[in-house]
């Protein structure tokens, strides 16, 4: 977690159409960042690489005034947090979800599920999430990329607990949840920078079913 205060909204939206503004705002910068990165969304942040993302750019791009922009948003660092937390609710939402409509009754079909569902969700929005994770490391913004995850780490102990009859008997649920859920989404970030063409490549994939079922099944 960051130390540093977040940057508050200036005002919440309360009606459907300062939402839809606020809505429009956030997807605006999203598009700007993706298309940063389209070319090259599983590659490191180029160092001198300029900003592409300005409050100015993304009021054109959303197609509201800079004005109505500023009544929302104190500054650019402001509509980072927000998308931000955004792409990390809606990323871990699916996720969640996708794992419970697939919990199957062999381990094999759920740990399948599970890393196939870190692995998409990676590729899914390659380029959004790059240009994303560059702004923010220009911004200072490390602790709010993980200013969700022990929200999302218990919610998924909860998948494990569901998965109880098929996994080894003495495999502690939130023990579990946490190296799973962290370990996996690290190989896919860190891989993002470090060996961005393992990211895509079907053995990477094969490889964590296999270590994940090694450490869940019983013996």
């Amino acid at each position: 977690m960051s130390d540093k205060p977040r940057v508050p909204l200036r005002k919440k939206p309360s009606q459907e159409r300062s939402r839809s503004m606020v809505d429009a705002i956030l997807t605006g910068a999203a598009r700007i960042l993706a298309k940063a990165r389209s070319e090259t969304p599983l590659s490191p942040p180029e160092e001198g690489r300029t900003a592409p993302m300005t409050t100015n750019k993304v009021a054109e791009v959303a197609g509201v005034s800079i004005g109505s922009l500023y009544q929302y948003f104190p500054g650019k660092k402001a509509i980072l947090e927000a998308l931000l937390e955004r792409r990390l609710r809606d990323t871990y939402d699916a996720l969640l979800a996708r794992i419970d409509r697939d919990n199957a009754a062999s381990l094999d079909d759920a740990v399948s599920a599970l890393v196939d569902a870190f692995v998409d969700m990676k590729l899914d929005h390659a380029s959004v999430d790059a240009g994303l994770v560059e702004e923010a490391l220009r911004q200072g913004l490390t602790g709010e990329a993980f200013s969700l995850d022990e929200e999302y780490v218990d919610r998924f102990a909860g998948v494990i607990d569901r998965w109880k009859p098929i996994v080894r008997d003495d495999l502690p649920s939130d023990v579990a949840a946490y190296v799973l859920f962290q370990g996996l989404r690290a190989v896919m970030v860190i891989g993002s920078f470090q060996r961005p063409r393992l990211v895509g490549d079907p053995r990477l994939r094969a490889e964590l079913k296999r270590l994940v079922l090694a450490w869940t099944r019983a013996t």
